[in-house]
């Protein structure tokens, strides 16, 4: 009879094990975030979370997730939708992990409503870092859904 239990709780475990993995899905297949905004950093999807607000006529934007931030300023007081502003020309700041150098840069706003102040839309950023005098080679994207401005 102990031996039965044995196995019914042995097995009780599995099947829990099993459908904790069917219920959650594979990570990398299945990512959802039910926040406004992902971050990849070197290939690894973070949700996060995007806020952003205009400040004496410019665009601030933050990406904040679990392990860390990013917050960009785009240089320009006349925002519109499917332009795409870069790095290489100044028109995009970025604070991101003592940066010491930005090898390039893009931010894009892919739909702005103005009337109701939100805007989705990308960015992308390639990066060295210099931590504990050690240098570290970032690449970081995120897509943003809805965020208000």
């Amino acid at each position: 009879m102990k031996t039965l239990k044995n196995y019914l709780f042995i097995f009780t475990l599995l099947l829990a094990t099993i459908s904790c993995d069917s219920l959650l899905g594979d990570e990398e297949q299945d990512f959802s975030c039910d926040k406004n905004a992902t971050v990849t950093l070197n290939g690894n999807e973070h949700c996060a979370f995007a806020r952003a607000e205009t400040k004496a006529g410019r665009l601030q934007i933050g990406f904040g997730y679990a392990t860390g931030g990013v917050d960009l300023l785009i240089n320009t007081k006349d925002l519109k939708e499917n332009v795409t502003y870069t790095y290489a020309k100044g028109e995009v700041a970025v604070w991101f992990n003592n940066l010491n150098k930005i090898e390039s840069g893009l931010f894009a706003i892919t739909k702005l409503d103005t009337e109701n102040r939100v805007m989705s839309g990308h960015f992308d950023f390639k990066a060295e870092s210099n931590n504990n005098s050690q240098a570290s080679e970032y690449i970081v994207g995120a897509r943003f859904t809805a965020v208000p401005y």
